[in-house]
């Protein structure tokens, strides 16, 4: 994993091996004792045992749980100090885990860890307690920073509740000698002037105790609270009845100052007082002689209830607020509006271009990053409005009371200008725009979660559009977004009835011309649409078992092909298989992988398995133990989409590489002139440094073959050389000889 810093603190281990979090911006805030009790609980064992490894070297407690049911049992038997759990699980989901832990009062900080990242999840999550929600496939850093983070949340409470223990009893005991207490113990006179203080006046107020004799206590109470502690001061009630536990602030006063010069800076105390009165003559009131009672000072308890509130209420990193915090603001907004028939505009911001700062400079510059968008931002609200990070690189900003629509353009033009100009971070600049998506109360929805969803919806059809903008939102949206499902569903069901078709990319020898290389490309024929590319059929699916069955039938089918084209006699040097990194992480898949590999009457060393550049980033630990047991079996491995920023060069040392693909946007800027080829030059001179084979992809035009032959590519595929054709007409390419495009090719200069 990378060795990244998480932005709020980070972990180390103590002398004692237990975990403890460190902040780098306040003091340690965990002890050295016992080590943190994490519970895991994932329906997948590879998961768990990856998770429990890590954690245990970090120093963690670390138990796993296989599954709901074994979750629950162990939350009957033990306690835990957070639990990372799966929502996604056969028997009993993690909602029901979340559930029972509400029900039951268990004090464990839930982290949700979940490929379903809908809005739904996240939100259901949180509602039944969950401390946070982070995405799979995460980021080891970005969940050991929140772990650090639930841990630090726990410790704060933990804290509060000792130090409120410990004043409550404080309370019921009785004072040693009054001298000598910790609290202010003081005597008035029926007209509010002091009689007795003890030794802590001095060292509470600043005072000499004797220089406040005789002195009224108006002298010591801050402007604000005077009211307040004249109810108090002038206290008759006894028993009971007497005032307790009353907060006020009090104004010091500096050493060597006069009575009357007092400080500016006031302070918390809490204070009783109970009524004082003389012996009563017959049929007459006692008379009230004066009160009596203790000023405590809890400036401590109210700086931890102040730290608990902010960070419960806003996010450690921008210090803005948080979902709960912006929930309540907008329910509070559109409470307003439904009185005075006003509109609101939430706004849904999405940052563009984020992930690749953090893929390439490390997740503390994209914090800092973050940070600055932040700032920024700030600068587009008006009184009142709201700006909230969501989550990520995702913010939300509350507008209530907008005049009209032109308003609400009126900002959203402001935010695309005030994120347009470049961010300067250690001597770096940084271009990121961001898409917004509008939803106005009440014509897009009359609840919170109907216009963030909806403003969320809206932002999607930006970035679809190229990003950098805003749209507001509309019906059609709802429509759109149904019929993505119905699409998903439909995929499905092709999956599972078989009605898919691969067809074969031809990969062409720039040297010689002849076709050495067939990729296949799952094609779905649907009813009404036709044939479709199955990766841009429904770009919304997100279901890893289905990506993982794709990959199967199109191994099974490429392996099929192949030993026919053999049998028949054609001379194919190699089968390309780009694999999904869903195949890769789904153990019971990649067994079944290598069986159709093992079973095949032909040479593993024919075989091209092809990961994408950033699914290995994704899964930096789990991934290369899983791509060297291909190896292992006799097949070579290929990177698709090299250099593009996903993973560090550091990373391919764990990986025994054979080739290397170049993307086609890295293809597609190699010029006629070559003008603006640097780029191209260096991946290439990169890839023939590390003694790898190289493919490039998206080729085009007969210049662009050219250029790649002579700068050390061997292998091209792309329009030049024809779309995917059907197995069918594959075998004609496979005589030996070179291919009809080979001639434009010659004509270029080869």
């Amino acid at each position: 994993m990378n060795e990244q810093q998480p932005p709020a603190g980070h972990l180390q281990r103590s002398a004692s091996g237990s975990a403890r979090l460190t902040d780098d911006s306040d003091e340690a805030c965990a002890p050295t004792g016992p080590a943190v009790r994490v519970l895991l609980v994932d329906d997948q064992p590879a998961p768990l045992e990856v998770l429990e490894a890590l954690l245990t070297q970090l120093g963690f407690d670390a138990h796993t749980a296989l599954g709901g049911a074994a979750a629950l049992r162990a939350l009957q038997e033990a306690h835990f100090d957070i639990m990372l759990l799966d929502l996604v699980m056969p028997d009993i989901d993690g909602h029901a885990v979340l559930d029972f832990c509400l029900q039951h009062a268990i004090a464990t900080k839930t982290i949700v860890l979940s490929g379903d990242d809908t809005f739904d999840a996240a939100r259901h999550a949180l509602q039944c307690g969950a401390f946070d929600f982070v995405r799979k496939p995460y980021d080891p850093a970005a969940l050991l920073a929140t772990i650090g983070r639930a841990v630090r949340q726990a410790e704060l409470e933990h804290e509060n509740r000792r130090i409120t223990t410990r004043l409550r009893d404080s309370e019921s005991l009785h004072r040693f000698i009054v001298n000598h207490s910790p609290d202010l113990v003081y005597m008035l006179d029926h007209e509010g002037r002091f009689t007795f203080l003890n030794d802590r006046a001095e060292t509470m107020l600043g005072y000499a105790k004797d220089a406040l004799l005789g002195v009224h206590w108006e002298v010591l109470v801050d402007h604000p609270d005077r009211e307040v502690a004249r109810h108090v001061l002038n206290e008759r009630r006894t028993g009971a009845r007497a005032s307790t536990n009353v907060e006020m602030r009090l104004l010091p006063r500096s050493a060597a100052e006069p009575l009357a010069a007092r400080s500016e800076t006031s302070f918390w105390v809490e204070v009783t007082a109970t009524g004082v009165y003389g012996e009563a003559a017959p049929g007459r009131r006692p008379p009230f002689l004066g009160s009596y009672g203790t000023i405590r000072d809890i400036t401590e308890r109210k700086r931890t209830e102040a730290t608990i509130s902010f960070r419960a209420n806003h996010d450690p990193l921008t210090r803005l607020p948080n979902r709960a915090l912006l929930r309540d603001r907008l329910d509070l907004a559109i409470a307003q509006a439904e009185r005075n028939g006003s509109r609101i505009a939430v706004m849904f911001l999405d940052l563009d271009g984020f992930k690749e700062v953090n893929d390439r400079h490390g997740h503390a510059t994209g914090d800092r990053l973050l940070q600055a968008v932040a700032a920024r931002l700030r600068g587009c609200l008006r009184r009142g409005d709201t700006l909230a990070r969501f989550g990520g690189d995702e913010f939300t900003l509350v507008l209530p009371e907008v005049e009209d629509i032109e308003a609400v353009r009126a900002i959203a033009d402001k935010v695309l200008e005030m994120l347009h100009d470049p961010f300067h971070i250690d001597d770096l600049a940084f271009h990121v725009g961001t898409s917004v998506g509008i939803a106005v109360y009440p014509h897009s929805g009359r609840t919170h979660d109907e216009l963030v969803r909806n403003a969320d919806a809206a932002m999607y059809r930006v970035k679809s559009a190229g990003k950098h903008g805003y749209h507001f939102y509309t019906e059609d949206l709802d429509r759109a977004h149904a019929e993505r499902g119905d699409l998903d569903d439909a995929l499905r069901d092709a999956v599972a009835q078989g009605a898919l078709e691969v067809s074969y990319q031809p990969r062409v020898c720039l040297h010689s011309g002849t076709v050495v290389a067939l990729e296949p490309c799952v094609r779905w024929r649907h009813p009404q649409r036709g044939l479709l590319d199955i990766h841009r059929a429904s770009p919304g699916h997100e279901d890893q078992l289905l990506a993982a069955r794709i990959d199967r039938f199109k191994i099974a089918r490429a392996l099929e092909d192949t030993m026919q084209w053999k049998s028949d006699g054609a001379r194919l040097a190699c089968l390309a298989l780009p694999l999904s990194g869903a195949l890769l992480r789904d153990t019971a898949a990649l067994d079944d992988c290598l069986h159709l590999v093992t079973r095949a009457v032909i040479d593993p060393l024919t075989l091209v398995v092809e990961i994408e550049e950033h699914d290995l980033a994704r899964d930096q630990e789990l991934l290369p133990p899983r791509l060297r047991r291909l190896r292992a079996a006799g097949c070579k491995l290929g990177l698709s989409g090299f250099a593009t920023g996903y993973a560090p060069f550091a990373l391919l040392e764990h990986v025994p590489l054979d080739a290397v693909k170049l993307a086609a946007p890295m293809t597609a800027s190699i010029g006629r002139d070559e003008l603006g080829t640097q780029p191209a030059r260096a991946v290439l001179g990169a890839a023939t440094a590390l003694d790898l084979g190289i493919v490039a992809e998206g080729v085009e035009h007969a210049y662009q073959a050219h250029f790649l032959a002579r700068h050390g590519c061997q292998t091209a595929q792309g329009a030049l050389f024809g779309l995917p054709l059907p197995r069918g007409r594959v075998r004609a390419l496979l005589d030996g000889q070179p291919h009809p495009a080979w001639s434009a090719i010659h004509a270029a200069g080869m």
